[in-house]
C-alpha cells in the first residue's frame, strides 16, 4: 500500500506545478514586444525559434549578470526596482543587453523552417506576446507576425 502511494507523488507534484503555472498565466498581464531571431534546430531540444526580445539598448551599463528592470509604462531600463512603475519585467544585464530569460519559442517541426523565414523577413513585423506576473517574470504566450498568431498563418506546400 505504501509503495502505491509513493507512485502517485510525482503525478501529484506535476499536477500542482501545472495548476500553478496556469494560475500565474491567468493572473498575469499581457505585453506585446518586438522580436528578432533565428532557428538553430537543436537535435536534443527539438525545433524552436531562437528569439531575442527587442528592448532598448542598455548602453554604458556595467555589472554583467546584475538584475535589471524594464518599466513597461515608460520603456526605461534601470538597476533599481521601479517603485512608480505599474508593470515591470525583471531580467539580467548581459553585456549591455537586457535579457528577460525568454530565448526559445517551441514550434512543430514542419513549421520551424517557414517560421524561421518569417522571422528573418525584415518586411514582416514579428512580435512576442508575453505574460508578465507581479514579480516581473515573463512567460511566452504567442508569436505574432503582422499582428497574426503563428498558428493562423497559412503556409504553402501543404504545411499544417
Amino acid at each position: 500500500m505504501k509503495n502505491k502511494i509513493l507512485l502517485y507523488i510525482p503525478i501529484v507534484v506535476l499536477l500542482l506545478w501545472l495548476v500553478s503555472v496556469q494560475q500565474t498565466l491567468h493572473n498575469a498581464q499581457t505585453v506585446i514586444m518586438p522580436v528578432g531571431g533565428y532557428d538553430p534546430r537543436d537535435l536534443l531540444s527539438g525545433h524552436y525559434l531562437r528569439i531575442q526580445t527587442q528592448y532598448p539598448a542598455a548602453t554604458g551599463l556595467s555589472g554583467f549578470g546584475q538584475t535589471m528592470y524594464f518599466c513597461v509604462d515608460d520603456s526605461k531600463l534601470s538597476f533599481a526596482k521601479p517603485e512608480n512603475c505599474g508593470l515591470f519585467i525583471a531580467g539580467k544585464n548581459h553585456y549591455g543587453r537586457f535579457d528577460d530569460g525568454i530565448s526559445r519559442f517551441y514550434v512543430p517541426e514542419k513549421k520551424a523552417l517557414p517560421l524561421e523565414r518569417l522571422l528573418r523577413d525584415r518586411s514582416r513585423k514579428a512580435e512576442i506576446v508575453l505574460a508578465v506576473d507581479k514579480n516581473g517574470r515573463v512567460h511566452a504566450k504567442d508569436l505574432l507576425f503582422d499582428g497574426k498568431s503563428w498558428k493562423e498563418i497559412q503556409f504553402p506546400d501543404g504545411i499544417k
